[in-house]
């Protein structure tokens, strides 16, 4: 698992980031996918893609926590630059480009979590 994560971390071409931020963006991803996050949340908060979704709730998590690793002084609404250029399919699935990784669809996600109870969602309170 750590050898896949390291061959896609290494795709995405993050820009000013040095090795130890490289492996320590690598290790959340195998976490993220060990715990299944992603299909907890998305289990529990669902969303309706009969309206044109194409970002779950839980992809949407999984994007704002690999922002949140990239820098603390990204904010939210910053998302589809910061994802621009660095290989988003393989980070966040097949079909998905960076505009889609918009502070519409991250305040959607922090809003229906918040509704549904942010100590339950990720299936472990």
């Amino acid at each position: 698992m750590q050898i896949r994560f390291s061959v896609i971390v290494s795709k995405v071409n993050f820009r000013n980031t040095d090795e130890s931020e490289v492996d320590a963006l690598t290790n959340v991803l195998i976490a993220i996918d060990t715990l299944k996050l992603v299909q907890r949340i998305d289990a529990r908060v669902l969303i309706s893609k009969t309206h044109g979704a194409i970002i779950t709730h839980g992809q949407s998590i999984k994007a704002m926590i690999i922002n949140g690793l990239g820098s603390t002084q990204n904010p939210i609404y910053l998302s589809p630059t910061i994802f621009e250029g660095k290989g988003v399919c393989a980070l966040m699935g097949e079909g998905i480009e960076a505009q889609h990784l918009n502070n519409d669809v991250h305040g959607r996600t922090l809003d229906t979590i918040y509704k549904y109870g942010t100590s339950t969602v990720g299936g472990y309170g």
